[in-house]
């Protein structure tokens, strides 16, 4: 009788910790592509600018 309770209890934990593994993952994620939009730019006059999508073509 043990056998199936332990194995119930092995595969409930298996599952959260997957679950767990996934959000903690997806928030890495989130966090690293909002640091790769960050540009600073300075010249005679400064001003901030909120923007949504920057295209620098390469020559």
């Amino acid at each position: 009788m043990q056998a199936p309770k332990a194995a119930a209890i092995c595969g409930i934990s298996l599952i959260a910790s997957a679950a767990l593994l996934g959000y903690f993952l997806e928030q890495s994620v989130e966090r690293y592509r909002s640091y790769e939009r960050t540009v600073q730019v300075k010249g005679l006059s400064e001003k901030e600018v909120s923007a949504d999508t920057a295209i620098w073509p390469i020559q």
